[in-house]
């Protein structure tokens, strides 16, 4: 199946697919909480995606989804004055995959999940598995905003970025992210940078 970002939200439970689910387009902009539901196959995107609104966009991620990036690809959160949040809350059992759609997987194939100033408080991240992201001096996980505390990463792994596992782009200022009981492998400068 083939759809467009902000669409993906009218795919109800319920439906099943052979096949990846498409994502062609960029933003994911509807006011309120948007549901990415658990298929059982993958999200498959082309292109970054860029999360927010005027009065809010809060993606949903439901467990056992695996989102899979293009070389290159991310997602945006919170940027301009887009107002924007992530609810990816997995389960040991069913945990979410942030990873690369490269067929031969290498460091920092996808550049990760970006926070920006305008991202809501409230962010969550649990039993999530990244892997590949993170360009040199970036991570799977970059906060480019001073309120890192915005943003809580619990019981989540972090491996294979070509920078780091978490890298805050602001270290002297500011809060770190709320984070407890993560684990960090073969991140190429390191496991996390604030």
């Amino acid at each position: 199946m083939k759809t467009i970002a902000n669409q993906v939200r009218k795919i109800d439970v319920g439906n099943s697919f052979e096949k990846e689910i498409i994502i062609t387009s960029s933003a994911v902009d509807t006011d309120g909480e948007v549901v990415w539901h658990y298929h059982g196959v993958d999200y498959l995107l082309r292109e970054d995606i860029s999360l927010g609104s005027d009065l809010g966009t809060k993606l949903i991620i439901e467990p056992g989804c695996t989102l899979k990036f293009p070389i290159g690809g991310e997602i945006w959160v919170g940027y301009s004055s887009d107002i924007g949040y992530i609810e990816a809350e997995g389960t040991a059992e069913l945990p979410i995959t942030f990873t690369t759609n490269a067929a031969f997987p290498e460091n920092g194939n996808w550049d990760g999940i970006w926070f920006y100033a305008n991202a809501g408080s409230g962010n969550k991240f649990d039993h999530c598995n990244f892997s590949y992201g993170g360009e040199t001096d970036n991570g799977n996980i970059t906060i480019k905003t001073e309120d890192g505390n915005k943003v809580s990463i619990t019981n989540s792994s972090f491996s294979h970025s070509a920078g780091y596992g978490i890298y805050r782009k602001y270290p002297l200022d500011g809060t770190p992210p709320f984070m407890d009981n993560n684990t960090f492998s073969d991140n190429t400068q390191g496991d996390i940078n604030w």
